[in-house]
C-alpha cells in the first residue's frame, strides 16, 4: 500500500518512523525511494542507535523522545543541538534537525547545526494541527535572507 499510495502521488522521499526490516527499507531505496529514518533521542547516549540504521537510509532525522512512547515527535520541545553537533561529528549520513523549530530560533539552528534538512511542524501552529500562515511567512522570509 506505501509503495501504491506514493507512486500515485508522486512521492519520493519517505520519513518512516515505523521499524521496517532492512530487506524491506533496501526494496524501497532499489525502487528508488529516498528513506528519512527518524531517531528518538533523549541524551548523547542515543547517538549510538543511529548506527544501527545508517546503512538502510538517506538521512537521519534526530528528534526528542517523549516520556509517552506513543508520541513520534512533534513535542515543540527544542532538540539540544549541542546533541547534534555530536553526533554530525560521528555520523556519515546526512542529518535532518528536528524539534521546536519555529521562526524565533531556526536562524540561530542553522548557524549551530549547520543541517542538511530541517523538519519543521509544532513550531508553526496557531494551536495543534493547525499551522499559521503568517509563522510560515516570518520563518521563509529568515530562511530566505540566510540563503543571501
Amino acid at each position: 500500500q506505501l509503495i501504491s499510495t506514493s507512486s500515485m502521488l508522486g512521492i519520493k522521499t519517505l520519513q518512516l518512523y515505523a521499524s521496517l526490516p532492512s530487506a524491506d527499507l533496501s526494496k524501497l531505496r532499489l525502487l528508488g525511494y529516498k528513506i528519512i529514518r527518524p531517531v528518538l533521542i533523549a541524551s548523547i547516549n542515543d547517538i549510538d542507535d543511529i548506527n544501527d540504521f545508517e546503512e538502510n537510509c538517506d538521512m537521519v532525522l534526530l528528534d526528542n523522545k517523549s516520556k509517552d512512547s506513543k508520541q513520534l515527535g512533534g513535542s515543540g520541545k527544542t532538540f539540544d543541538w549541542e546533541i547534534f553537533q555530536a553526533a554530525k561529528s560521528r555520523i556519515q549520513t546526512p542529518l535532518v534537525l528536528s524539534g521546536g523549530l519555529k521562526p524565533e530560533n531556526v536562524e540561530e539552528a542553522i548557524m549551530q547545526c549547520k543541517p542538511y534538512m530541517l523538519d519543521l511542524s509544532s513550531g508553526l501552529e496557531q494551536k495543534p494541527g493547525i499551522k499559521s500562515l503568517e509563522k510560515i511567512k516570518e520563518l521563509f522570509s529568515k530562511l530566505l535572507v540566510l540563503k543571501d
